[in-house]
């Protein structure tokens, strides 16, 4: 039996009405696991490219002042390279390609307290949390609404959505 064209349009109708009492809004959906999938595979993408790129020797008449120092490179490479730049006094002359420097990033996460304002690692808030409460916690990196944390610092409680959060070294 084939259903006719105004039953396809009452029910696209009770369909939105429904999300609408639910608190959907059609105009604004949320992401979908396949749109985080390939937003979190371009971002793996970009990522391959810049290290493809920073390990790619580059001529010297490529660099720059802005780039500051940076490794140079003799080819063939039999000797450590020369961290610095051609301006520098002490200047080999003998390089001829360069890498950017890469400075290694930490990927611990820090958590502030808004009493004494001092940061402390998840593991520290979470370690001072479950010795004071004498019991496992959901840890703090969830930021969980209504879990009460202690500053590690100060022994202040606080609410998990309300810790500020810092990636990296504060």
């Amino acid at each position: 039996m084939q259903k006719s064209l105004l039953w396809e349009l009452e029910q696209k109708e009770k369909f939105k009405q429904a999300l609408k009492e639910d608190g959907w809004d059609m105009r604004n959906p949320p992401i979908t696991t396949f749109f985080r999938l390939a937003q979190e595979k371009a971002e793996m993408e970009k990522l391959q490219k810049e290290i493809q790129i920073s390990r790619t020797p580059r001529p010297l008449d490529e660099w720059g002042e802005d780039y500051g120092d940076v490794l140079w490179w003799k080819f063939p490479i039999d000797e450590p390279p020369y961290c610095g730049t051609p301006l520098d006094a002490e200047w080999p002359d003998y390089h001829t390609h360069w890498t950017p420097i890469i400075i290694p990033v930490t990927t611990e996460r820090y958590f502030q307290c808004h009493e004494c304002l001092k940061y402390s690692t998840a593991y520290e808030w979470n370690e001072k949390t479950e010795n004071t409460l004498g019991r496992s916690i959901i840890h703090i990196e969830a930021k969980w609404i209504g879990m009460e944390y202690i500053c590690p610092k100060c022994g202040a409680e606080q609410d998990g959505d309300d810790i500020n959060e810092l990636e990296n070294t504060p």
